[in-house]
């Protein structure tokens, strides 16, 4: 947690397709988060059940759409519309197996919830420990999110038919310490160097190094 004389907590800002294209953001931007920012209001704040399960709780806020993209009928590369993010989408996957779907804000087990599916925007990450959050190290858990957990909870839905589905166990098995520091070492080693260790260091995220 944040002391008592600590005004900010460095944080990342997770840009959408709008924010990135019409605002030329980068998508993982560094920002000081006051401590009075309502993502440590509990009626505000989100949480991410996957990277709970690694060990690195966050909190996460949405942000308004930027009005220079909010009401265009434009669509970013790729067709997807400015508000677009696969990012917050995977960040907020469900890892409740007992969670029942309301077909509004919840999905379900392996789906992220209403606001995070359907135009999500931008959004804005800190740890629930107070300790600082990289750039670098925001873009490796969005990474684990989208392309380690997401297929797992894929072939829990019966996506790599003809292959037996995963139970929602082995899903949550999947999703751990070890395969998170396993994704990162075949990922981002490189990138790492390239972009600086230290605090930035993916290791740096659990106090190892």
């Amino acid at each position: 947690m944040h002391t008592s004389t600590q005004q900010t907590v460095k944080g990342v800002r997770v840009n959408c397709i709008g924010d990135r294209e019409k605002c030329h953001r980068p998508q993982y931007e560094p920002v000081q988060v006051l401590i009075t920012d309502p993502i440590f209001s509990k009626s505000q704040q989100t949480t991410s059940g996957i990277t709970a399960r690694i060990g690195l709780p966050i909190f996460t806020r949405q942000l308004p759409p930027d009005p220079l993209w909010a009401n265009s009928n434009e669509t970013g590369a790729g067709g997807w519309g400015f508000a677009s993010s696969t990012e917050a989408a995977a960040v907020h996957l469900s890892c409740d197996p007992d969670e029942r779907s309301d077909l509004v804000n919840t999905f379900g087990f392996g789906w992220a919830g209403g606001k995070w599916q359907f135009r999500p925007g931008s959004f804005i990450a800190v740890r629930q420990d107070g300790r600082a959050l990289s750039p670098l190290q925001m873009e490796a858990l969005c990474g684990y999110c989208r392309d380690h957990a997401w297929p797992l909870f894929s072939h829990y839905a019966g996506e790599y038919y003809p292959e037996v589905p995963l139970t929602a166990q082995e899903v949550l098995e999947g999703i751990s310490k070890e395969s998170f520091l396993a994704y990162c070492e075949k990922d981002y080693t490189k990138e790492e160097m390239e972009r600086g260790g230290g605090s930035a260091s993916i290791a740096g995220l659990y106090g190892d190094s």
